[in-house]
């Protein structure tokens, strides 16, 4: 567990060990549940490269494994000492505060005034963030304190019952901690639900900030003819490198470029495995689906990186677009840091609409029901 990064280290111990739910794990380390989900499973693609390394072969049913024997062989005491640890460093951990994609068209675009506005946000919500994370931490050690404290005189009244009774001072001790400690549990709890809401609020402003048309450019874009494949380093170059491979047919280079979010991904794979074994053959595979979608959009004649907003191994980051015939539109768009470079991630509720629709219509064109 050491050698893992302290975003997965606590990932897994708020999974595993304190048996967290994706969106409670989320509220907690400022992600919507999808992402939480992603993070937990990244960690444990981690983890069990490290067993590997040493010669364990961890199978697939690492999670189950974990799950088990954090409550069945872990000493006592371990996960509540980890987790302290690991919630004492949150402040500096991948925050991700945004997570939108309009993945039906992959196009983006926004105005400089609304750029500001938006990149003022993200700073102030993130001070924000730091700030309830050093305040939860306090309220735990503060809880822990009065837990120790509690069973310490605990302890006593048991071993008074067998001699004498305690004297009125320790019983009203006693009685007095146990009740600051209910009120100190409380305060926790509605202090990382507060964190969380306050969190989303601030999400669906930004979002609701952001228009999808534009007028005209707002920023000087990169025409068609200037763009080349310059790998996936960092989320702009991932961006352009995406754009050149759709305007070249280079499918293979597509696929090297996107991700997908966990459920979304599942849900797709159930979709291809359901679709008429001529449609499957047709595509190849779910990023086969994906780019015969994307690649029925009008062509882009241009397209700038507007602002980008990367905490740790995400990137929320804003492009602005202009079609062939003059529209222009932006958008939104989450990438994550993978060990070969930065991906997009696709997964919305409106790339699975337009991913089905694209299996149903390959299937009726080929006189197949779906």
């Amino acid at each position: 567990m050491h050698e893992l990064k302290e975003p997965d280290r606590e990932a897994i111990l708020l999974r595993y060990f304190e048996n967290r739910q994706f969106a409670e794990i989320g509220g907690k380390l400022g992600l919507n549940e999808n992402a939480a989900r992603m993070r937990v499973e990244r960690a444990l693609e981690k983890l069990r490269a490290v067993f590997l390394r040493r010669g364990v072969a961890a199978t697939t049913a690492l999670a189950s494994v974990i799950s088990a024997n954090a409550v069945q062989i872990a000493p006592a005491g371990l996960a509540a000492t980890l987790t302290s640890a690991s919630l004492a460093g949150a402040g500096t951990g991948t925050l991700t505060f945004l997570k939108l994609m309009t993945m039906t068209k992959l196009k983006l675009g926004i105005s400089a005034l609304v750029v500001a506005s938006a990149t003022t946000a993200l700073v102030v919500q993130h001070q924000a963030q730091i700030k309830l994370r050093e305040e939860n931490q306090s309220l735990r050690q503060q809880l822990n304190q009065l837990q120790t404290d509690n069973e310490n005189l605990s302890k006593q009244v048991a071993a008074a019952g067998h001699s004498q009774s305690l004297s009125d001072e320790q019983l009203n001790e006693l009685l007095r901690l146990r009740a600051e400690a209910s009120v100190r549990r409380r305060q926790n709890e509605n202090h990382g639900k507060a964190q969380s809401d306050a969190h989303q609020a601030r999400l669906s402003q930004t979002e609701a900030n952001l228009p999808a048309v534009l007028d005209a450019p707002t920023v000087p874009l990169s025409p068609a003819a200037d763009w080349a494949n310059v790998g996936n380093a960092s989320p702009t170059a991932a961006m352009q490198t995406l754009n050149w491979a759709m305007s070249k047919h280079d499918e293979n280079a597509f696929s090297s470029l996107v991700a997908w979010d966990a459920d979304a991904k599942a849900q797709a794979e159930a979709l291809f495995a359901a679709a008429p074994e001529a449609v499957r053959q047709k595509f190849g595979s779910i990023d086969g689906v994906l780019y015969a979608m994307l690649f029925g959009l009008p062509p882009i004649a241009g397209f700038a990186v507007v602002s980008q907003n990367i905490q740790g191994d995400e990137d929320t980051l804003i492009e602005q677009h202009q079609y062939q015939d003059g529209r222009v539109r932006q958008n939104q768009v989450t990438l994550h840091q993978f060990d070969d470079g930065w991906r997009i991630v696709f997964g919305d509720e409106k790339t699975m609409r337009g991913f089905d629709a694209t299996l149903k219509f390959a299937a009726a064109s080929a006189g197949q029901q779906p």
